[in-house]
């Protein structure tokens, strides 16, 4: 039995030794069990009861030690229990608040000694002149709680309870067997998850390596290009000192041309003097040995 705990300041500490020897039955005559709740938590109200019972549901708004302000006579507020109930003159307790409520009254007679009769069950307005309780029946609380207190109750109980376990226990079987395949399933997932695991760790371990020669290679590409780059520029040097020879060269090619056509222009100047000269001398030598053979 579930007890939803609700405060309010209407109540006076302790009961000043008096025993609890009797339960009062209220119900709520206007609003509903919300409003309720909100009027008896007001400091204004300055009313309370030690619990409100509504369809499943259990409101303690002030502990049993202690003495809430709710039938109107300070002497049955030090002995008694207050009950509110969620019931109104246009709303009738229900069957489920009926229920909830026997089984309160049957727990505080229980733990109180209170017997579960008409005489220490009573009315509000048994008390004081109200129509509280209004339609709400103290008799029905009254043989509901009894019937949940007698022997047959709890041996039905007792059966339902049995019922009960073997469905925990059925559920328990088929919990394990889940559990176990769950379990499996586990182990076969972690086995192929650590393969994997080891596969890749593998594969990092080969691309480590192959990266490692990779970066070597890269080192020596990286040497071989600068001892190129130094080649090149030696190669360079070499290049512009061959075209300045070169140049140089040409440059006296040149020279050597002009002077070759010089020569060979004094030459042929030269070959024709000569030609003049020879042909000059042959005529007279011509002439010469004519006149010698003439006589």
């Amino acid at each position: 039995m579930e007890i939803i705990k609700k405060n309010t300041p209407n109540y006076t500490e302790g009961r000043e030794d008096t025993p609890i020897d009797r339960i009062v039955i209220h119900w709520i005559g206007a609003g509903t069990a919300t409003s309720t709740i909100a009027w008896f938590g007001s400091e204004k109200s300055q009313v309370s009861a030690h619990f409100l019972v509504s369809e499943k549901n259990i409101y303690q708004f002030v502990d049993e030690d202690d003495t809430a302000w709710h039938s109107g006579n300070w002497e049955m507020n030090q002995r008694s229990i207050g009950i509110e109930h969620d019931a109104t003159p246009d709303r009738e307790l229900s069957d489920e608040s009926y229920k909830t409520s026997a089984q309160l009254v049957a727990d505080i007679c229980k733990r109180h000694s209170i017997p579960l009769d008409r005489e220490h069950i009573i009315a509000h307005k048994e008390v004081k002149a109200t129509q509280c309780c209004g339609t709400v029946s103290v008799e029905k609380i009254i043989a509901m709680a009894r019937e949940l207190t007698s022997s047959t109750y709890y041996e039905n109980r007792i059966k339902e309870l049995e019922v009960e376990l073997d469905e925990m226990r059925a559920s328990r079987n088929e919990w394990k067997r889940k559990y176990g395949e769950l379990e499996e399933k586990y182990e076969r997932n972690m086995k192929e998850k650590n393969e994997h695991i080891e596969a890749q760790q593998k594969t990092i371990s080969e691309l480590n390596m192959h990266n490692s020669s990779l970066t070597r290679d890269k080192e020596i590409l990286l040497s071989e290009n600068n001892a190129l780059k130094d080649q090149i520029k030696v190669l360079e040097d070499q290049l512009k000192e061959c075209s300045g020879i070169r140049a140089s060269l040409e440059e006296q090619l040149l020279k050597s041309g002009e002077a070759r056509n010089e020569l060979e222009n004094q030459l042929t100047e030269c070959n024709k003097k000569v030609r003049t000269k020879l042909c000059k001398y042959s005529w007279r030598e011509f002439a010469i040995t004519k006149l010698k053979g003439c006589k």
